[in-house]
């Protein structure tokens, strides 16, 4: 019989596939439709799992779970969360996941992401300050593919 706590981590590991898979459809111009069906037919789902991620203690595995959840929603997240009261909050958390994991490249990510949220908000001088960090860090990282993404930002427009 499986534990409460396996059984919860498989509901947060089918969810997070979901999550995943609405983010990758929604990039793609010609499935974004389809990627926000996804995400809105198990937005409730989708958000218990990652509730219940974000109340468990640090761990690798717990931390590398939370910033796959918020990298999933940060696309599909800009037309269903409040920017202010809900996204930045959430890359930031992924910010610290990825400090507390030691991966330089997913932290440089991070905070490309969180600058590209900023920069919507009009917020320029921080975005700025965000997009600097995560060049600074991807140059050391020799991420060669996210230096061209940072500093050339028009991939995001598709």
């Amino acid at each position: 019989m499986p534990t409460s706590f396996s059984a919860h981590a498989r509901h947060v590991n089918c969810f997070l596939l979901i999550a995943q898979k609405s983010a990758e459809l929604y990039v793609q111009r010609t499935t974004q439709a389809k990627g926000v069906a996804i995400f809105d037919h198990n937005q409730e789902q989708i958000e218990a799992a990652l509730e219940w991620v974000q109340h468990q203690d640090v761990t690798r595995e717990i931390d590398l779970t939370l910033a796959l959840f918020i990298e999933a929603l940060s696309t599909v997240g800009m037309l269903r969360y409040s920017f202010r009261a809900r996204l930045i909050p959430l890359l930031e958390q992924r910010v610290s996941a990825a400090q507390r994991l030691g991966s330089k490249s997913m932290e440089a990510d991070a905070y490309d992401d969180l600058g590209i949220k900023y920069a919507y908000l009009g917020y320029l001088s921080q975005a700025i300050g965000l997009f600097e960090t995560a060049r600074v860090i991807a140059l050391e990282e020799s991420d060669k593919v996210l230096v061209r993404d940072i500093v050339n930002p028009s991939c995001y427009l598709g």
